[in-house]
């Protein structure tokens, strides 16, 4: 069985600060601790570069229906507003 990271991380935003987020996920997930595993906002040229320059490997346009088609739970949410 291949080795899976504990946590695998999807994001929300391709805003100025998501830059930030993802290189702290990407020193996190250096560790092996965990993987980005899809990013999601409504602009998708912003979303997809931004995926680009991180090597994330899927985007969405729509997080909410993602998630309910995806099945996977949200473990913890965290936002960051003025």
């Amino acid at each position: 069985m291949a080795f899976r990271p504990a946590i695998r991380v999807a994001g929300i935003g391709a805003g100025y600060f998501s830059r930030f987020h993802l290189e702290g996920w990407r020193d996190v997930c250096c560790s092996g601790d965990a993987e980005v595993v899809a990013w999601c906002d409504t602009d998708d040229d912003k979303v997809r570069s931004l995926a680009a320059m991180f090597g994330v490997p899927r985007t969405f346009a729509d997080a909410a229906a993602k998630f309910e088609r995806s099945g996977h739970a949200v473990h913890a949410r965290r936002g960051v507003m003025p």
